[in-house]
Formats: C-alpha cells, structure tokens, sequence
C-alpha cells in the first residue's frame, strides 16, 4: 500500500456503498412500521426481524425510537416542501383559481405518498416535546408560503367579498372537506384503500370551488328576499 492510501479507496468506497444501502433500508423499514402501526404500536423487534439485521444496528444510527420518527417526520417535511416547490413554478392568475391548484397540490401529495401522510398526521407533534416543534414549525413555514403565493400578483377582479375573507371561507371549507376525506385516516392500508376514491375526490373538490365561484343557485335575485 503507497503512503496516501490509495489502495484502500475503492474497498472504503464500497463499503460506504454497502453502508449507505443498508441505511436506506433500514429508513424504508421505519416507514413503513410507522405507516401500519403509528409510533405507540411500532415495533424495533418486528423491524429488525423483517429486514435481517440485529436491533442494536437500529439503535446504532438513530438512538432512540423518537429519533426514528422524528427522522421520518423531518424527510416528509423536506419532501412535502421539495414537491410543494416544484409545482407552483406556475400559478393561475385568478385568486379562486390558485386556491383550486393549491389545493390540489396538496392533496396530491398526500396521494402519491400515503405512507409518509398517515405517520405525519397520526404522529401527535404536540405531545412530542420541542425537539418536534421544529417539524411543526417548518411544515407551517410552508403553508404560510403557500398563502402567500395565492396572494401574489393574483388577480381578485370581480371579487364581492375581500380577498381575506375569501381566504378564511375556502380554508375552513377545505378543512372540512379534508375531515371527510382523510379524518378517519390511519393506517396506510387505510390511506391505500381512499386511493381508489381519488376520482371521485377530485370530483368532489371540482363542485366545491365551482359553488365558491358561482354560488348554490342558477340566478339568484336579491329583490324576493
């Protein structure tokens, strides 16, 4: 071996290959006992047994069960803000219209990552301790920005009502929307199975920012009130 070593990289390089394989599958196990279980029931035990390894090896990289989730909660926050980003480049100009894509955005994430969406919104950040306030805090970094981004050069043309007031409607009106749909939501089988109910979903949420737009009647006269 010459004095700097340089027969031992490729060795070193494969082993940080192996090891970063093996992490990856470890954090792939931890999401996917989170997503069936949620925190309270999970298991190390059944992790280590379903992926081969001893229990010590998890508790090698991450310490504490809390630190697991708290690893999990922060890449889905990381992720959830990366697939936010990537899809607002664009925004309509009308107000209703950003609303309705926002929105959608959203819900798309949890969608096309039902695992992650059931571990965030079973994982009880309140009862956490400070270390998740960070979590919770960024994700609402995120919302904020969010809001923002509807406001931003839109247009509120023809709008009756101030924009504020809008925003406070279609938020406590999605807030139940989001109850019916995903309220009940807490295994991953479960978030699998809504799914299957994403047409109708997305149906749903069409008649809901259509009867914002234009009301609940064909025409409505004030003067027979």
């Amino acid at each position: 071996m010459t004095g700097n070593g340089r027969k031992n990289q490729p060795a070193t390089g494969q082993k940080k290959i192996r090891t970063d394989l093996l992490k990856k599958k470890i954090f792939e196990g931890l999401i996917e006992e989170f997503s069936l279980n949620g925190f309270d029931k999970a298991s190390t035990n059944r992790v280590a047994k379903k992926l081969k390894i001893s229990k010590g090896l998890l508790f090698y990289y991450y310490g504490t069960k809390e630190a697991m989730l708290y690893a999990v909660l922060e890449h889905t926050v990381n992720l959830y803000g990366d697939y936010i980003g990537e899809r607002t480049g664009y925004m309509p100009p009308d107000i209703i219209d950003r609303f309705k894509a926002m929105v959608r955005i959203s819900f798309d994430f949890y969608f096309d990552h039902p695992e992650l969406y059931t571990i965030f919104a079973n994982a009880d950040l309140g009862k956490r301790g400070k270390l998740f306030g960070d979590i919770y805090r960024k994700f609402s970094g995120i919302s904020r920005s969010l809001i923002a981004k509807i406001f931003e050069d839109a247009s509120e043309k023809d709008l009756r009502i101030p924009k504020e007031e809008v925003l406070e409607l279609v938020t406590t009106l999605i807030a139940g929307y989001k109850l019916k749909y995903f309220g009940g939501v807490d295994s991953k089988k479960k978030m699998d199975d809504l799914i299957t109910l994403k047409p109708v979903f997305i149906k749903d949420l069409d008649t809901l920012f259509d009867m914002i737009r234009n009301g609940v009647y064909y025409k409505y006269d004030r003067k027979n009130d």
